[in-house]
């Protein structure tokens, strides 16, 4: 009698191992984002605000506007 091996779920859905494999990265990029920023006091949320005011014009944004 044969044995059947079944195929490893990374070999039946090629798809779902990439979507697994990106977000691992997505953490393991987020973690060290989230590191370096920690060494400069701030959060991953308040650097976006600093970026999205650096981008404005000369004047500076309103609140409205980064809302």
């Amino acid at each position: 009698m044969a044995t059947r091996t079944r195929p490893s779920p990374r070999a039946a859905l090629p798809e779902a191992a990439t979507y697994l494999e990106l977000l691992v990265t997505q953490d393991q990029l987020l973690s060290e984002v989230t590191a370096l920023f920690a060494g400069h006091d701030l959060t991953p949320q308040q650097y976006n605000v600093l970026r999205i005011l650096r981008g404005g014009d000369v004047g500076g944004l309103p609140c409205q506007v980064i809302g």
